[in-house]
Formats: C-alpha cells, structure tokens, sequence
C-alpha cells in the first residue's frame, strides 16, 4: 500500500516500485463503505473495512479502494513533475484528462526517473490491507480508546477518513458538481491518503485527544522490521540488502518528514534480500527474543530500592539503549532512570531522560508509556519548583489512568526541606501514580497552594485545588469516603486551609446523602 512491490525470487526477496492499477489483479474485492461494525447487529459491515467477504480473516487477503479521479501521492509528486517537465505546482493544478494524457505521452516516450515510471506515480485506487496487518500486534486489532472509538495506533481511522474522502468525491461527479466543488474534494482525498501513508511528512500531523499522533502506514511498515531479522540480515550481508537499509531509514532522525520519498528511492533501485535459512524459519515462525536477558536485568533493577539503585539505572539505560534502541523496554528502563534520579533529589537528570522517554513513547505510539513518561516530567517540574508548568504537563497525563509500569517496583519516598519544598516532593512522587482524581492527588494540590510562594500563582493554584476537589466528589463513587481522606491526610500535615475545604465539602456531602 506504499506504493511498494516485493517480489520472491528464488530465495531472495526483490524491493520494487509497484503498478498502479484501477481494477487490481491482487484485490479481494472493493471495499465501499468508511463503516466497520454494525452496532446493533454487532457484526462487521458488508463492503466495510471488516468485511469478512473481502478479508475473511487472513492476513493475505487485501482489498482496494477505487477512487473517482487519480491521485497522485506525496513521493510521487516531485518524480511526476520532473518526468513531465513541469513544476508541482502545475502538477496539482491539472484536470483529471489533461494529467492523463500527459502521463500516457510520457509513459509511451519511455521516461523514467530514479526506476520509477510515469504510470507507477498516478493511483486510480489505493490497497486496503486486512484487518490484522493495520496493527503492530494482533491483539490489538479490535482495541479502542477510552471513548469507544478504534484506537489511534492501528490504521483503521486513517483509512476511515480516506474512505469518507474518496464516497465524497464520487457523489459529487454523479452530481456533476461545480468544478471547484470537486477539485477542493479532491484536494482533502490526496490530504487524506498522503496522511494514511506517513504523517511524519505533515506540517501539522493528525493526533488523538493526548496529542499522539495517528498511526501511518510508515511507520507500521517499519514497525514490521524485527530487529532480530535485521540484526541477523546485517551479520550475513552487511548493508547490502534492503532489510537493513530499510530499517536504517525508520530509525534514523535524519528521514524525519522524508521517510516514504527515501524507501521509494530505495524501491527504484530494484534491491535484493537474500534470506537464509534461518531466516526464512523466521518469516513463518517468531524471531528469537534477544531482549530476554535484558528484561530481566530491568525486572531486577525495578525492585533494587538500595543506594546504589540510581546508578543501577542508568547503566541499565544505557545498555538498553545500545542493544534495544527505541523499543519499549527502552523506555521503560528510561523512566525507572528518572524516577530513581528524583529520589536521589537528580532534579536535572530526571527532568532529561523523562523527555526522552517521552519522546520515543511517542514515536511508538505508545499512549500507556507516553503518559507516564509525561508524569515523570511534570514530577521533575515538580522538584525543579516551577509548579504552573508541571501541572501544565500533568494535566493531560493524570487523565489517563494510572501506570502501568511501576507493578512489582521498590521505591524510596522522597522529602524535601521546609514547608514548600515538602509539599512540592510530595506532590512529585503522587503524581508518579495518581489519576486527577485521586484524594491523595487532590491533597497534594492543596499543599501546592497551602505552601505556595509568590512566583507559584497560590490564587491560580487554589482554584486548581478547588475544581479537582469538586471533580472529585461528582464522580466518585464514595465521596464522603474520599473527601474525609483529604480532610485527614491535610490535617496531618498542618495544612489547615486545605483541612477546612474539605470539611465543608464534606458537610456538603453528608447533608445532600442524608437528605436522599
């Protein structure tokens, strides 16, 4: 669906541009419908991207989407425009007969340009990969977000709105809409597929409701290089097949924004892979997990709460980071890091390896990690004094539900020296594991503000401190029992303020209980 074709042959695997066909010979049937499930029935939409006609549940199966008037991609662009002798912006400004005609008169001259023909660079429709391959793991096929919707990290959404695009497009030539009707419909279906097939290329990259960014058909192509394959595949060949200088590409900054124009570059040279033996046991069976080892080191350091655990850590990190660069584990050996240099009062290390782990979660799509990297940053924040910009970074990251990662961990509590300074260490380590409507959390904002300095905003914290005690009360499902925890735990600590809100909310809670 990249625009990419591999080819078996013998016992290689050939890298090449692929055709562009309106009625392709590989399809299983056209999919005509953006709907996936029929909620009242609770079955898959016929003709829709679960299809089971078209998809019937294997992997190998692939349909299409016809669309209503060519479409030429964002790779395709710059190539078309140079074998037609124009520049892109005239490219985009031709109709649909006159881009036709072009491109047959080129094709028939024999134009090529960096192994790519003129015919290749024009879609008249686009593949529609089955269900299981729209994700990194298939049991994540049928996930969905917290608001039911199918999850941002699997392209189902993405081909969604390409499908709403191209139903739009093709009522408005049955209507035989006004020119500019259509061209500005055609205009958001190329907008559509250019964000299917690699958002990295996008100024502005669409993203979930924590700021994520939707899964592209890019970055699960390389999510489908196994390290293990391509670890392997270097020792055998070096960089001389594909494999690696495929995966080169996905993990390397430097592709950022240019990743799909740098594989079809790769695809014009018509590359080979040569698979071994043991690789090709690989394709049809899972790929060694050279990561075990390491996994148990980290399993080893979570719960190590000794002196010497900060230092445990980050050689861990480090480690992980050679021989596991960018996986998940990485990022989590990332935010044990920060969390045990917030213990160690490393307020400066912490706050720098949070953001990187944050980083690469996002890079994964990876929304548990990314929350909780976030929370780490804001704790960082937290320890750093600069309270209004850590709460700004933990407001959408105590949203979400609690971490995951910490489960099975050994961890220090962390004090601070005077009033604030505690407040502020406290604050810290809840967030670690709190959600926005946590007692303890709603607590630790009242001590924010309770011991809050000038610089603080103590007016603009109290509020916060006010607001997420009534989000708390309205949606828990005991409040007289959470509102007395904050009343308790702030008198424990001196924080009278604080004590006396959560007093009367609590008289508040008692009076309107006993009045029902």
């Amino acid at each position: 669906m990249l625009g990419l074709d591999i080819v078996v042959d013998g016992d290689d695997l050939v890298l090449t541009p692929a055709a562009a066909e309106r009625s392709p010979a590989w399809s299983s049937g056209q999919v005509k419908r953006p709907e996936t499930f029929d909620v009242r029935a609770g079955a898959p939409e016929p003709g829709g991207l679960f299809c089971p006609a078209i998809f019937a549940a294997e992997p190998g199966r692939t349909g299409h989407v016809e669309l209503a008037a060519p479409v030429v991609p964002g790779p395709a662009r710059p190539l078309l425009a140079a074998l037609l002798g124009v520049s892109e912006v005239e490219l985009m400004a031709f109709g649909v007969d006159e881009l036709v005609a072009r491109v047959e008169r080129a094709e028939a001259e024999g134009r090529t340009l960096q192994g790519w023909r003129p015919r290749q660079l024009v879609w008249w429709s686009l593949p529609v990969l089955s269900p299981v391959l729209r994700v990194r793991e298939p049991e994540e096929v049928l996930a969905r977000d917290d608001d039911g919707r199918f999850a941002t990290h699997t392209l189902h959404e993405p081909y969604r709105r390409v499908m709403i695009r191209a139903a739009r497009l093709a009522r408005l030539y049955e209507l035989k809409a006004p020119a500019e009707m259509v061209a500005h419909e055609h205009d958001g279906l190329v907008e559509a597929i250019d964000r299917l097939l690699d958002q990295s290329d996008r100024e502005a990259p669409s993203e979930d409701a924590f700021e994520l960014p939707v899964m592209d058909a890019v970055t699960l192509f390389s999510a489908a290089l196994h390290p293990a394959i391509v670890y392997k595949l270097e020792e055998e060949d070096g960089d001389r097949g594909w494999f690696v200088r495929a995966a080169r590409i996905a993990e390397k900054r430097a592709y950022a924004g240019r990743r799909l124009a740098a594989l079809w570059q790769l695809a014009g040279e018509r590359p080979r892979q040569y698979l071994c033996q043991e690789v090709m046991y690989w394709c049809t069976n899972d790929p060694p997990d050279r990561t075990s080892a390491l996994r148990s080191r980290y399993a080893s350091a979570l719960r190590d709460a000794g002196d010497d655990a900060l230092e445990v850590a980050s050689a861990l990190a480090g480690k992980i980071g050679h021989e596991a660069p960018g996986s998940a584990l990485h990022v989590d050996a990332l935010m044990l890091w920060a969390r045990r240099s917030l213990e160690d009062r490393a307020g400066d290390v912490a706050l720098g390896v949070a953001h990187e782990a944050e980083r690469i979660a996002r890079a994964l799509g990876d929304r548990g990690r990314t929350r909780a990297a976030a929370r780490l940053r804001g704790a960082a924040f937290l320890r750093h004094g600069r309270v209004q910009r850590a709460l700004t970074v933990l407001a959408p990251a105590l949203r979400g539900g609690s971490p995951r990662y910490d489960e099975g961990g050994s961890f220090r509590g962390v004090f601070g020296d005077g009033p604030r300074a505690e407040a502020l260490a406290e604050a810290a380590m809840v967030a670690c594991w709190a959600v926005a409507t946590t007692p303890e959390w709603v607590r630790a904002l009242g001590g924010l503000a309770e011991r809050a300095s000038e610089d603080d905003e103590p007016a603009a914290l109290w509020a916060r401190f006010e607001a997420a005690l009534a989000e708390m009360i309205a949606t828990s499902s005991d409040p007289a029992e959470d509102v007395e925890v904050v009343r308790a735990q702030a008198r424990e600590r001196k924080l009278w303020r604080t004590a006396e809100a959560a007093a009367k909310a609590l008289f508040a809670v008692t009076s309107r209980d006993a009045e029902d």
